[in-house]
C-alpha cells in the first residue's frame, strides 16, 4: 500500500482498501452494493438482502424501531468489514420457517 504524506489520511486509505477487497467478492457472489462506510473502525457495507447460498456466517440480528416501524438489520463479518442488510418482518418470518 502506499505511504501517504499525511498520516491523518491513514485510516481512509486503509478503510477504502479494505471495503474494495470486500467489494469484489460481494460482487463476486452477487450481491447489491447500497453504501459504503469508511469512518467506522472497520467499514460498514449496506447491500440488499444476499442469496442465501450462506456465504456471510456469523451474521446478527439487530431490531430497530423508529416509531411505530419496527426493521431487523442483520450484520456479519466479511474480509475485514461488517456487511449489512434489512430484513422485512415478513421475510424474517419465511427464515424463521425454513
Amino acid at each position: 500500500m502506499k505511504t501517504l504524506l499525511n498520516a491523518f489520511n491513514s485510516p481512509f486509505n486503509e478503510g477504502l482498501h479494505t471495503a474494495l477487497i470486500a467489494l469484489d467478492r460481494l460482487d463476486e457472489h452477487g450481491c447489491e452494493v447500497r453504501a459504503i462506510d469508511i469512518q467506522q473502525r472497520r467499514p460498514v457495507i449496506t447491500i440488499d438482502p444476499p442469496p442465501s447460498d450462506g456465504f456471510l456466517s456469523g451474521s446478527m440480528k439487530r431490531r430497530i424501531t423508529i416509531g411505530r416501524v419496527t426493521r431487523t438489520v442483520i450484520a456479519a463479518p466479511f474480509h475485514g468489514c461488517q456487511v449489512e442488510w434489512q430484513v422485512s418482518e415478513h421475510r424474517l418470518c419465511q427464515m424463521r420457517r425454513a
